[in-house]
């Protein structure tokens, strides 16, 4: 892994045909290296629902929820 300071990025810059509209940025590639925990999430904005497989798969909906709800 290479570690790179944004300064020694070069700067791009773009612009609209008629040029009224105009940007510029750093492109930069990351690799970000995690301490994940055992099991995987997803979620389906759609639906706003997630799927968690941590150990086992179930789906869940993602939403408010009275606090209470479930217990009685």
């Amino acid at each position: 892994m290479r570690k790179v300071n944004t300064k020694e990025v070069p700067e791009e810059t773009w612009s609209s045909p008629k040029g009224k509209f105009c940007g510029a940025g750093k492109h930069l590639l990351l690799y970000v290296v995690a301490d994940n925990p055992i099991g995987e999430s997803n979620h389906f904005p759609d639906s706003d629902k997630w799927i968690v497989r941590s150990p086992e798969r179930k789906i869940v909906h993602a939403g408010e929820q009275d606090y209470y709800q479930g217990e009685e």
